[in-house]
């Protein structure tokens, strides 16, 4: 199959249809059994709760790869380039597909590729269901929807540049209403240089009209992600070093507990040792690109 077929079968009527059929088919699912709605409890699905952490981190990371490879095959498939790279959104590590491209194409192209991440999430999580429509017991099944979940719930956290905040700048017509949006609440906080005054005039049009609003929503989400920061991640973390620690402290070093703790607490301290690295590469490079 050419690729221009394959763009039309999976991007074409046909293909949103089955989306749209999806979407509801999960929604109603979860409204008929409320029962099967997924709760934090069900991601320790193996015998031991270490194992099921380090089992469920691996799961996240590998439908993390398969969710941005749908984003930069559908690139590809548009005749787009496109990356895949490790980034961060405010604390959190993600992975990241640049399709900064897409805005060569006409508009209505974009949506596929944008969207087409969300869509392999909800088949994922649609199986999920369907398993545990047949097999309620099913813990493997119930820990995957779970994730799934998880990961599709943030999708909604528009201010921190999600799928979905790219394809509601895909809607309302703009061309870079991020960098727009932050000027205007510089702007609003007074914190706005001559130089930042000048760059919000001379920006799109349209931007500026949106980023009217969506500064409202930015400030809001930047507000909650700080709040969230301060009384869970924050505290969390320490948590966390403070257990591996004692954990390890306790422990002789010849018994299996020793290498099961520092094991579990490095993976789970990987993704925050992770993101302080891009943060301080991304500080690097930025003061480098003003020199």
């Amino acid at each position: 199959m050419s690729y221009a077929a394959l763009r039309t079968v999976l991007f074409g009527p046909a293909g949103w249809a089955v989306f749209a059929l999806a979407t509801l088919a999960s929604i109603a699912i979860y409204a008929a059994r409320p029962d099967l709605v997924p709760h934090g409890t069900d991601v320790f699905f193996l015998a031991s709760p270490v194992r099921s952490i380090v089992a469920a981190t691996i799961a996240m990371l590998l439908l993390g790869f398969a969710h941005e490879g749908c984003h930069w095959l559908a690139a590809r498939l548009e005749g787009v380039p496109a990356s895949v790279t490790v980034s961060r959104r405010l604390y959190l590590l993600v992975l990241e597909t640049d399709l900064t491209r897409l805005w060569s194409i006409p508009r209505r192209r974009r949506y596929a590729p944008l969207m087409v991440g969300i869509a392999l999430d909800l088949f994922i999580l649609l199986g999920a269901q369907l398993v545990l429509l047949g097999q309620p017991g099913n813990r493997a099944a119930a820990a995957l929807a779970y994730l799934q979940v998880a990961v599709l719930i943030p999708q909604l956290f528009v201010f921190m540049r999600t799928d979905l905040y790219a394809v509601l700048a895909t809607a309302t017509g703009c061309l870079n209403l991020w960098r727009v949006t932050q000027l205007q609440v510089r702007t609003r906080l007074h914190l706005a240089s001559a130089a930042h005054h000048a760059e919000l005039t001379a920006a799109h049009q349209r931007d500026r009209e949106v980023a009217r609003w969506f500064s409202w929503v930015y400030l809001a989400g930047m507000a909650a992600a700080a709040w969230f920061f301060v009384v869970y991640f924050l505290p969390a973390t320490v948590h966390l070093v403070s257990w591996l620690a004692h954990a390890l402290a306790a422990a002789d070093l010849g018994h299996p507990a020793f290498w099961e703790a520092l094991g579990f607490g490095l993976l789970a301290l990987s993704s925050r040792l992770a993101t302080l690295y891009v943060a301080v590469r991304d500080l690097v490079r930025t003061r480098r690109n003003r020199h």
